[in-house]
């Protein structure tokens, strides 16, 4: 969707600077205005709620990553020049999963017996 949206305004390099240009400060003002414009158009007419439309790309990756989609393919669906984007963006969801990479390692590991403790 954003390749085509920054074609169809005309904005330059669409695939070196895709995040950037629905963020405004490639394509600017009006034209970035003409994207979330038209996105609320859109959710009006599907009858969904109307949000920002950044907030649609966080809807859109916060369960992907808690599904453990790898970060990479996140990221590449979010246009992010690097995976340290999405993961500075979505910490509150790493440490999330943090917890469950941690109780993972924990379950694989041979139980200790116990030591008899001297009286």
């Amino acid at each position: 969707m954003t390749i085509s949206l920054t074609r169809r305004l005309h904005c330059p390099s669409p695939a070196r600077h895709r995040a950037t240009q629905v963020g405004g400060s490639k394509c600017g003002g009006r034209r970035s205005t003409r994207i979330s414009h038209r996105f609320k158009e859109l959710a009006a007419e599907a009858r969904l709620p109307v949000i920002r439309f950044h907030a649609a790309r966080h809807i859109a990756a916060t369960p992907a990553l808690r599904a453990k989609v790898d970060t990479k393919i996140v990221s590449e669906q979010l246009s992010h020049s690097t995976t340290r984007i999405t993961e500075d963006l979505y910490q509150h969801v790493s440490v999330q999963m943090q917890i469950g990479a941690a109780e993972t390692v924990v379950a694989l590991l041979p139980e200790r017996k116990e030591r008899k403790t001297k009286a």
